[in-house]
């Protein structure tokens, strides 16, 4: 993945079109405006880590939940 607005983290991240991360696990994600939403995948929907909504669009990129 290329990076977008720079920073040390930009290696962390695994863009979607690569991989996808694993069903049930919940990971933090970027969207195409940069913007950082913790996620969980379910097929080919993205929920928020509660389930209460899933997402209309499919991140850019994802890593594993930080702290």
């Amino acid at each position: 993945m290329s990076p977008r607005t720079g920073g040390a983290d930009v290696l962390d991240w695994t863009s979607t079109t690569e991989a996808l991360a694993d069903e049930g696990v919940v990971v933090d994600t970027r969207d195409s405006s940069d913007r950082a939403t913790r996620l969980v995948r379910k097929g080919r929907l993205w929920f928020f880590e509660d389930n209460s909504m899933y997402m209309y669009y499919t991140p850019t990129a994802w890593r594993p939940a930080t702290t």
